[in-house]
């Protein structure tokens, strides 16, 4: 009776209207502005008890399930599945919406949470993958993925993250981090447990350093006081929204290439989603051979890097950087894997906006003989 229960309260809360969600305005002002409408005071009533496992706020509950719904991200991750009360929401969202994949994530859970998944919907288990991996393991494997979505296949930067994992500070602060640097430009990312010491020093360290984030706060300017669920909401928990472009400012950021069959790179190119500051571009790049049976002892890797800076003047759309000299290799391109990787740093009177990762220039044997990226 109780899963009888609760479909009927599924079918019906997909049924319930959604407030508008206009594309045009920026998800911070949005989702504040979404507790006062007459929808959200509806979902907030439906999870009043549901789900019953999830351990996260009511207010939260409901607008999470408003979030998804409105936003539709196409690859959403939660890193902490515990019992799968939020995880169910993020199932139910997506497979109301009609498309997206979700991730969820628990080192711990490989005993608990497959059996709980397994009781779901047949709509709600399609969107669903749970791996029983650390953060860590996510992450990595999301790397890899990226050569996957290169070639077609499933997205592999998300665009909507729920941090939920360990709350200590080096732990809270590697996720949000990583999370950030996986992340879809536009983007979501929520902290759960705010008041926790760990987690709230590492979002003040993350603002710190990443001032083109913008953070969702619930409560309006102190003067008009506020309400319960708002308070709460910035109380508990801390959302941020990715800038809609890829950022270069005075703090170092890495971007990788999936692995190719070039011999070699002699530069990059980027292109701007909006006309430069005047300022000083650095980089690093990096050329890395691994040999396909490296994990069996065979053969030897190479690293090798080159490192230099562009003058970059105010209103440029196109920066093309050229290496010193070209990082090659004589290894077999049928024995290793070759990637690259490009460092930046922007100083200037203001950063740098990418409209896309940097766009190596890559070439065969002989370096007039540039192959595609």
């Amino acid at each position: 009776m109780e899963n009888m229960d609760r479909m009927l309260t599924d079918a019906e809360l997909e049924s319930l209207p959604l407030p508008p969600f206009p594309t045009d305005v920026a998800p911070q002002i949005v989702f504040p502005a979404l507790l006062g409408t007459a929808e959200y005071q509806e979902f907030r009533r439906r999870f009043q008890d549901y789900p019953k496992t999830s351990l996260t706020q009511l207010n939260f509950r409901a607008l999470l399930y408003m979030m998804l719904r409105g936003l539709k991200p196409r690859f959403a991750v939660e890193i902490g599945t515990l019992f799968a009360g939020t995880a169910e929401i993020f199932a139910r969202a997506l497979s109301a919406n009609g498309s997206g994949a979700f991730l969820t994530i628990d080192p711990f859970g490989a005993e608990r949470a497959p059996g709980i998944i397994a009781g779901w919907p047949e709509g709600w288990r399609k969107v669903t993958e749970f791996r029983p991996v650390n953060s860590m393991e996510m992450f990595m494997a999301l790397e890899q993925a990226r050569e996957l979505a290169a070639a077609g296949g499933a997205p592999a930067r998300p665009d909507f993250v729920f941090i939920d994992g360990n709350h200590e500070h080096e732990f809270a602060l590697f996720d949000l981090l990583s999370a950030a640097r996986c992340l879809q430009p536009g983007g979501v990312i929520i902290l759960d447990n705010y008041y926790d010491y760990g987690v709230l020093h590492a979002a003040r360290k993350f603002e710190a350093e990443n001032p083109t984030w913008a953070t969702v706060q619930f409560s309006p300017h102190p003067s008009f006081g506020t309400f319960f669920d708002a308070q709460q909401l910035d109380a508990l928990y801390r959302i941020y929204v990715a800038p809609p472009f890829f950022s270069v400012a005075p703090f170092p950021v890495s971007f990788h290439s999936r692995t190719n069959e070039a011999d070699g790179v002699s530069g990059f190119n980027l292109l701007l989603a909006r006309p430069s500051p005047r300022g000083r571009l650095s980089y690093k790049v990096y050329l890395r051979t691994i040999p396909f049976e490296h994990h069996l002892g065979k053969g030897t890797p190479e690293e090798m890097g080159v490192s230099g800076h562009v003058e970059v003047a105010a209103g440029q759309t196109v920066i093309a950087a050229v290496l010193p000299l070209p990082l090659s290799t004589q290894t077999s391109r049928h024995e290793t894997h070759r990637r690259i990787e490009i460092d930046l740093l922007f100083e200037g009177d203001g950063i740098l906006q990418l409209q896309n990762e940097p766009e190596p220039r890559l070439f065969s044997r002989a370096p007039s003989k540039e192959v595609a990226s």
